[in-house]
């Protein structure tokens, strides 16, 4: 008789935590069904950019604000080009997209009336969800020595070879330290001609420094966080 009581009260408990587990899981789920990103598109004569927008069922304050932040970043790329006869056109990659933050790639190509040859777009934007603010390199890590001394020294064998070789050859230690000081920052790509732009996924930060256009117009360097 004792047998069969523990058999039964093990066989209790072993269903509760199926159950448990069960609505554990129903519940994960359905908090990512809640929010989900969506694409829009900004299109003006020649000029077309696809953006990302946040959507949820109850499409609150924050939401939208959010998503005013979003439009407005992904579109700084404008500044300065107003009025000039250019072709833009651009795309995003969404490299994290969690509770902390969200952190957007935007990359394509842009030809202005009588340039010698088009030009290969690379941007970010990223933004802390906490707060709805934008989120730049310095937010995230201001160990600038150390992420210098890892773009100087990381290897540059692949196809980006010659791209890191300009990098490491342009910059000494101080200089770089200093470059990173900066990124994020730029209001005016196309003038600029030293953005740095950076991007977080998982425990690596991107980042992007400007180069000649002979060797890809801009290159990119991962680094552990």
């Amino acid at each position: 008789m004792k047998k069969h009581f523990c058999i039964l009260l093990f066989s209790i408990v072993f269903v509760y935590l199926l159950v448990a587990c069960a609505n554990t899981k129903e519940i994960t789920s359905q908090s990512y069904l809640d929010v989900k990103l969506e694409s829009n598109t900004h299109k003006s004569g020649a000029i077309e950019i696809i953006y990302p927008q946040v959507s949820n069922q109850k499409q609150s304050s924050k939401v939208l604000n959010l998503n005013d932040i979003i439009k407005l970043q992904s579109l700084n790329i404008l500044n300065g080009i107003e009025g000039k006869d250019v072709t833009l056109e651009l795309s995003y990659e969404i490299n994290s997209f969690n509770n902390e933050y969200l952190s957007i790639s935007f990359a394509g190509h842009s030809y202005f009336q009588e340039a010698a040859y088009p030009q290969n777009i690379f941007y970010t934007v990223n933004i802390d969800l906490n707060d709805n603010k934008v989120l730049r390199l310095s937010d995230v890590s201001n160990d600038y020595q150390r992420l210098a001394k890892y773009i100087l020294n990381c290897d540059t064998n692949g196809e980006s070879k010659e791209a890191l070789e300009y990098i490491k050859q342009k910059y000494n230690f101080n200089e770089m330290v200093q470059l990173l000081e900066t990124a994020d920052n730029s209001n005016n790509y196309f003038e600029d001609s030293s953005c740095v732009y950076s991007y977080y996924k998982d425990d690596i930060i991107g980042i992007s420094f400007s180069v000649p256009h002979a060797i890809g117009d801009y290159v990119i360097v991962e680094t552990p966080k």
